[in-house]
């Protein structure tokens, strides 16, 4: 089989289902959504709609009393906020929108039957038609951005649905004019003279800070539910005096104005969430803040490439950090609110290293005849140092250091020689201040455990692993790996020709299988973890390297040896599995699926998921499907039967994958053969 053959073959492959984006467009120097551009322009029709309709006079007036209360708002939650402001505009949007639906309800009770509790059913329906969007958002967001949300989120979401709404209804309605008597709140208005209406902004405002408490009390569920009734039960209440203050049900209405004291005391309730909302969220801002230096402001340096702007998003994700590490300290075992955590950690700690991610994102678009090196792990970057003099690394005697091979943030590799018999090992040995914690070196004794227990032509051989004498900072020594890295290969060539592709990748599955078959899983399967051997005898031999967050599960399933706990998030973005991703439970189908963008890879010279930054890759991995051959390298054809390997092993759902690596690396076999036949 031949190159030429792979690419001329047609494919009769099913293409993959399309991804779940819009797309973006480019203005200037910004790729804007589409979905964006789809809202704001909504957003505009609907203001030019609602102008012709009730008047440009009214509508501006209306427009602008409610759109002053969320700007209030907006500036009183500069501190604390963490939802950008497009969410606001979207609920803004979304509060108009719903009153097309509280108009179909109040026709609905015209009806003879039903005109008698109009007075009291459409003010209770009206209330709760404006909580459902927030709700259903939270449910939309439940895995990552749930647990970002302050108080101040939650009342400035509410605030705004409420303001959407009650612009159009006000245009409507508030044809005579307005008539203020608290300057502070321009949308409260004294009706007949006699009841203080302080609008539906108000009124969602406060049902948006109860809800955001709750949410706050999540782990007392009790309390959390009391609040989130009570400040729409509110809402409620003062919209029932507002609507029935000169109900012909004299009794009923001036117990309604009694509570809320002619609808004076709610506006004071209001401002009082607002207080409320500040004093908590910055209580929680500075209690569950991380105190590491990557969590504080980069330097001018660092976030000069993408200014103001950049420095923005560093502050709110940050806040968003701050929210989100309360959730997981008092939520004890909820999957999501780490992941969210680790996710979000992550990002911060890029923002500090800008040249890093993009030297990672930059190596992924080099084309062929590039040679590129990516560097993760205890490899980040290649140093090629001279003869070792370092008299603080008290190795045992019986090794010599003789050069330093690759050094990175957890620790170096050293190429060194055993004194009894001259042969040529690597020597793995973590930082001193690595070393210092006890999760590091647990992690750097169960690479040495798993591999040690490994035996296959296609793993690294582990000769030993101890503690050095006085400082007892772990080490490992492996045998000498003469070769290159996968990735080096994909830089130079843009992929692998497929009876290279075919070879390699059957050798990768034999490896892990028999990983797989002690009980070990990889989890960080990558180009960089390939290492290629050539020689005269044996091309392209491969080796596996790099267990250092091995997973170790016993023939029972349960877990035997396992340092990280669901919601963990370990491994390298651009190839880690959608459930790794969420922190859930992993079996060996994680590994399945990391070969499987190693193997897409192979092929079109990209992986198959690409974000802008780590945290884009991830929710691509968990929801976007990769773009086909076709797409991603526009002028190769695929033979079929590859095409549905890779995409089987590239499956969302790990019961959609194959069961385990025989079952893959047998399918490749199938494939080859097809087109070879």
């Amino acid at each position: 089989m031949n190159e030429a053959r792979m690419t001329r073959m047609p494919s009769r492959s099913k293409a993959p289902p399309p991804t779940n984006t819009w797309g973006v467009v480019t203005i200037g120097a910004s790729k804007v959504p589409v979905r964006w551009i789809i809202m704001w322009v909504g957003l505009a029709g609907w203001l030019a709609v609602t102008f012709i309709m009730a008047g440009v006079p009214n509508g501006i007036t209306a427009f602008s009393f409610n759109v002053s209360v969320i700007v209030g708002l907006v500036l009183a939650f500069g501190f604390t906020r963490s939802i950008p402001l497009r969410t606001v505009a979207l609920m803004f949007f979304t509060g108009g929108v719903l009153l097309g639906a509280a108009i179909l309800i109040e026709h609905a009770f015209d009806a003879a039957p039903l005109v008698s509790i109009r007075g009291l059913a459409v003010p209770i329906i009206e209330q709760i038609l404006l909580v459902i969007p927030i709700l259903i958002y939270f449910w939309f967001c439940r895995r990552f951005s749930l647990w970002t949300f302050a108080i101040s989120d939650c009342m400035l979401m509410g605030a705004s649905l409420g303001a959407g709404f009650a612009f159009v209804h006000d245009s409507f309605k508030h044809v005579e004019g307005w008539h203020h008597s608290i300057q502070w709140l321009p949308t409260a208005d004294l009706a007949a003279q006699t009841y203080l209406v302080s609008g539906y902004a108000v009124w969602n405002g406060i049902a948006g800070a109860a809800i955001g408490g709750a949410l706050v009390f999540l782990h007392k569920r009790q309390i959390g539910l009391c609040l989130a009734s009570a400040g729409l039960a509110w809402g409620i209440i003062d919209h029932l005096g507002a609507s029935n203050f000169n109900s012909i049900y004299q009794m009923q209405a001036q117990i309604v104005q009694l509570i809320t004291a002619r609808g004076y005391l709610t506006p004071y309730i209001f401002a009082g969430c607002v207080y409320a909302a500040i004093l908590i969220d910055c209580w929680l801002k500075f209690k569950w803040c991380p105190k590491a230096e990557e969590f504080k402001l980069p330097k001018r340096s660092d976030t000069a490439a993408s200014g103001l702007t950049g420095l923005w998003d560093f502050v709110l994700d940050k806040r968003r950090l701050c929210y989100a590490n309360f959730h997981r300290m008092h939520l004890k075992g909820n999957a999501n609110a780490s992941m969210t955590v680790a996710i979000i950690a992550q990002a911060l700690i890029n923002k500090h290293s800008p040249e890093r991610m993009s030297q990672l994102f930059e190596t992924m678009s080099k084309g062929a005849g590039e040679k590129t090196f990516l560097a993760t792990g205890l490899a980040e970057e290649l140093l090629d140092g001279p003869l070792l003099q370092d008299h603080s690394i008290d190795l045992p005697e019986q090794y010599q250091l003789i050069s330093r091979m690759s050094v990175g943030g957890m620790g170096a590799i050293y190429k060194g020689r055993h004194r009894n018999t001259n042969a040529i090992v690597a020597i793995k040995i973590l930082h001193a201040h690595v070393a210092d914690q006890s999760s590091n070196r647990q992690r750097f004794e169960r690479e040495a455990k798993a591999a040690a227990a490994l035996k296959h032509p296609n793993l690294v051989v582990i000769h030993d692993y101890g503690l050095t004498k006085e400082k007892e900072i772990p080490y490992l020594v492996m045998e000498m790996i003469e070769g290159i890295t996968l990735q080096d290969e994909f830089g130079r060539h843009g992929g692998l020709p497929p009876g290279r592709f075919f070879h390699i990748f059957d050798q990768v599955c034999s490896a892990l299988s028999h990983a797989h078959s002690r009980g070990v899983i990889h989890r960080d399967i990558k180009p960089s973890n390939i290492l290629i051997m050539q020689s005269s005898e044996t091309p392209d031999v491969v080796k596996v390297v790099d267990f250092g967050i091995a997973k170790v599960i016993d023939p029972r399933g349960s877990s035997a040896q396992e340092l990280t706990q669901t919601g963990d998030l370990l491994g390298s973005p651009m190839y880690m599995s959608p459930e790794q991703c969420l922190g859930e439970e992993l079996d060996e189908r994680t590994d399945i699926y990391s070969l499987g963008c190693v193997m897409y890879q192979a092929i079109t010279g990209k992986p198959p998921i690409v974000g802008e930054n780590v945290v884009k890759t991830i929710f691509k991995h968990i929801n976007v499907v990769p773009e086909p051959f076709s797409v991603a390298k526009p002028g190769i054809t695929v033979p079929s039967a590859v095409e549905r390997v890779i995409f089987c092993a590239l499956e969302k759902k790990p019961s959609n994958r194959f069961r385990n690596m025989d079952l893959l690396r047998s399918a490749l076999t199938n494939a080859r053969q097809t087109i070879a036949s």
